[in-house]
């Protein structure tokens, strides 16, 4: 099988960071034995990050900081932004030319190490109408419930299946709500199931995304969104799932 999408962020890793993801991976390994070959990623000594890409994976653009700096506009927006993302939804209230700035950045940083991208998805997948512009030359972007093809702002609805770890209670919350939406989206001709490294540090929640990933490659075919967004608009054609490895600064 091939397919996995893997987020990157810009800005500059401490050594070690990326082992974490490893052990996801290890674990996607793990579950589907048809898999041929294996997509790695290693912490170097010098570059603190080499991706060996053997076959059928992507990377996509991940923002720059992952930080949202800026100050709430209200009190919805402070909810939104500083208690439901924590603070990581960097491009909400971005500028066009600072959000064009960071992403350019981010390019640059692409191609100094030689990948190739097709999409952008912001962190928190919080993109402020100011940001939209910026993503120009891209394939794709996300949000929770969407992947939006480019430039034409083509909505293809699905409901991302996506975790919280950092405290006992919204790792219960995950657990529960990914439940309803993997029963949800069966009949959704695309199933998107997005992961953190952390994802496989607690045993129910890696359990959860197992089952889940393992009942989908049941009836369904892995694919990159880069490939899903340039396939047909025919819904109707082969299920598909994709999954997502994130990796994030600090």
């Amino acid at each position: 099988m091939s397919g996995r999408l893997l987020r990157a962020t810009a800005r500059k890793r401490r050594a070690g960071a990326l082992e974490p993801v490893d052990r996801v991976l290890d674990f996607i390994r793990g579950d589907d034995q048809r898999r041929q070959e294996a997509h790695h990623i290693l912490a170097g000594a010098d570059r603190q990050q080499i991706l060996l890409t053997q076959r059928g994976d992507e990377i996509a653009l991940h923002g720059y900081s992952h930080r949202d700096d800026l100050p709430p506009r209200d009190w919805l927006d402070r909810l939104r932004r500083r208690h439901y993302t924590r603070g990581e939804g960097e491009f909400w209230a971005l500028p066009e030319a600072e959000a064009k700035r960071r992403i350019d950045a981010g390019i640059a940083w692409f191609r100094s190490n030689g990948w190739i991208w097709h999409g952008f998805v912001a962190p928190a997948w919080l993109l402020g109408p100011q940001a939209w512009p910026a993503l120009e030359g891209f394939e794709y972007t996300a949000t929770l419930r969407h992947i939006v093809r480019l430039p034409g702002r083509e909505r293809v609805a699905s409901q991302s299946v996506v975790y919280s770890t950092s405290s006992a209670w919204r790792r219960r919350s995950s657990l529960a709500w990914n439940a309803v939406v993997s029963r949800l989206e069966r009949g959704n001709p695309l199933l998107r199931i997005e992961l953190h490294p952390r994802d496989a540090d607690f045993t129910a929640v890696r359990r959860s995304w197992q089952k889940i990933l393992e009942r989908a490659l049941r009836d369904r075919r892995a694919s990159t969104v880069a490939d899903f967004v340039r396939q047909s608009s025919d819904l109707g054609a082969t299920p598909t799932t994709f999954w997502q490895t994130t990796t994030t600064a600090d």
